[in-house]
């Protein structure tokens, strides 16, 4: 392609995955420059009109018997499926940009982390959600269809719940570092949810598919200067659901 205006030349963040085996040689790996070179993406316009293009990876899942890996682009608010080992690329999941056309989005997710698979097939993932403010940071899970035109629907969706007033507060202090970041969703092996949120939140919560809190509990951490405890911005919180996992990790 010819490369638009303020385009040519200019260094961009990419990313590689990499799978070692356990003498720590590289057997595989995947650049995401290799997709991304000739792709729709010299077509993409900044919303603050900046000539910056940020395709870091920010997130990725191996489903090792499907042989497929789940790549997540944040701030391109999109996922692509890869065929494992021979790396090409099965399905683009985002808004495809266009020469000429303004950025509308895909209507599902925005700016997300923390793209998965789950036990009964879908795509799920936590939804910053930063392009619908003010509305909160959730889940979305998604069946991957076999059309072109539509390749993803939505059956399942939380929309997380926050304090109003602490809501407000905190994004009026990080509105000006931009969007969110963050946050995690990891399936228990009861099909409910583990949610860590995003900055600027703090909340950590198990939820079921009845969109019932079983659990949650909010992150703190002692102010010094103030003597008091105050509410700790997470980025993105795990959960060790049971003694062999922890066995596993010491």
């Amino acid at each position: 392609h010819d490369l638009p205006d303020g385009i040519a030349g200019m260094k961009m963040p990419f990313g590689t995955i990499i799978e070692y085996d356990e003498k720590g040689k590289v057997i595989w790996y995947w650049k995401s420059i290799s997709y991304f070179k000739g792709s729709d993406l010299i077509y993409y316009n900044n919303p603050d009109n900046s000539p910056v293009i940020d395709a870091h990876e920010n997130a990725f899942f191996f489903d090792e018997q499907a042989g497929t890996i789940y790549v997540s682009f944040k701030d391109l608010s999109r996922i692509i499926k890869l065929k494992y080992p021979e790396g090409n690329v099965l399905k683009v999941y985002g808004e495809i940009y266009k020469p000429g056309v303004p950025e509308k989005g895909n209507g599902l997710f925005c700016f997300q982390h923390s793209c998965k698979r789950s036990s009964q097939g879908y795509m799920y993932l936590f939804n910053n959600n930063d392009c619908r403010r003010p509305h909160s940071p959730g889940i979305v899970m998604m069946e991957e269809l076999s059309s072109q035109q539509d390749n993803l629907k939505k059956v399942w969706e939380y929309e997380c719940p926050v304090d109003e007033m602490y809501k407000e507060k905190m994004l009026q202090k990080y509105i000006k570092q931009g969007t969110s970041r963050g946050g995690n969703v990891i399936e228990l092996p009861d099909q409910s949810l583990f949610i860590s949120l995003c900055t600027p939140y703090s909340n950590l919560s198990i939820v079921n598919r009845d969109k019932e809190i079983l659990w949650n509990a909010v992150a703190e951490k002692w102010n010094l200067d103030e003597k008091k405890w105050e509410m700790a911005p997470q980025y993105r919180a795990s959960i060790i659901y049971n003694r062999k996992e922890l066995e596993k990790l010491i």
